[in-house]
């Protein structure tokens, strides 16, 4: 029999093992500018600790953390880990579970380096690295390109679909184009199905930052 794919399969990646500009569009800043000259040392891509789980996230600016929905769930607060190793407690502003994306806040943004982010569309075929991570392995990249214009895609109703290897413990991590704009988070995977167990593909699921945009600083 034919492998059968089904959207019915995608996985959640929380699975809880589940820094400062912010740009509109291509040009203006809403939070910063790319060009600040003191950059600390901190990487602008953390890991959540949540609800006995774990996900990831992107700084982008003031102390403000982009990731899924689905990593927070009901938490109010969180522990931001960064690369360097030390942690930081995160207030969760908000989640909005209809497009699975969800805002953190820390008090002290001066420790951690932001990504810019761009209210655009990433385009099909456009390459891209997502960050996160995966199970027991911290803070690691992918690179592969988009391969979908906008569509729903399982409980996503705004979603792109990506050839780049995602797993588990990597949703909510940033997606950066070659520009180095966050252009999107992580938020699934497509599995196929192989006899009793579910398997995994090489097909990935991102919100995108012009969903996320017309979101911020709402809830739903």
């Amino acid at each position: 029999m034919p492998v059968r794919h089904t959207l019915a399969a995608l996985l959640a990646l929380a699975l809880l093992i589940c820094g400062a500009p912010l740009t509109v569009g291509l040009g203006s800043a809403l939070f910063g500018s790319r060009l600040d000259l003191a950059q600390p040392a901190a990487s602008p891509h953390v890991k959540v600790l949540a609800g006995g789980g774990h996900g990831s996230a992107t700084h982008i600016g003031r102390g403000y953390f982009i990731t899924a929905a689905h990593v927070v769930s009901s938490s109010e607060a969180v522990t931001i880990k960064a690369e360097e190793g030390f942690e930081v407690e995160g207030e969760v502003l908000w989640a909005n579970k209809a497009t699975d994306v969800a805002m953190v806040r820390v008090r002290d943004a001066s420790r951690f380096r932001a990504v810019p982010m761009s209210c655009r569309m990433p385009a099909v075929d456009e390459q891209v690295t997502a960050y996160g991570n995966p199970g027991s392995v911290e803070f690691v990249s992918t690179r592969g390109r988009i391969v979908s214009g906008l569509r729903q895609m399982g409980p996503w109703r705004e979603a792109v679909i990506t050839d780049m290897t995602i797993v588990m413990g990597m949703s909510g991590g940033g997606v950066i184009d070659r520009h180095g704009y966050l252009v999107g988070i992580s938020v699934g995977v497509m599995t196929a199905s192989l006899g009793f167990m579910p398997s995994l593909t090489g097909i990935g699921v991102i919100v995108p930052v012009s969903t996320i945009c017309g979101v911020m600083g709402r809830s739903a």
